[in-house]
């Protein structure tokens, strides 16, 4: 039988630690966004964001999909 010890203070310090990722993530995705709007070039995107290309051209075709 598997044992598991788990620790509330370890999981919580976790969570929190994954949720401040995806925030600053998101926050990046969001920077990209408005920079996509005022046409600014890719790879210029890239490394003001530090989001890879492949991931800004998704989000370019989600905006332009919702557009």
């Amino acid at each position: 039988m598997l044992n598991v010890e788990f620790n509330l203070d370890d999981a919580q310090r976790i969570w929190k630690e994954e949720g401040m990722k995806r925030g600053m993530e998101k926050g990046k995705e969001e920077i990209a966004i408005n920079l996509l709007r005022e046409n600014l070039p890719i790879d210029l995107i890239a490394k003001s964001t530090g989001l890879t290309i492949k991931r800004i051209d998704e989000l370019k075709k989600e905006r332009d999909n919702n557009a």
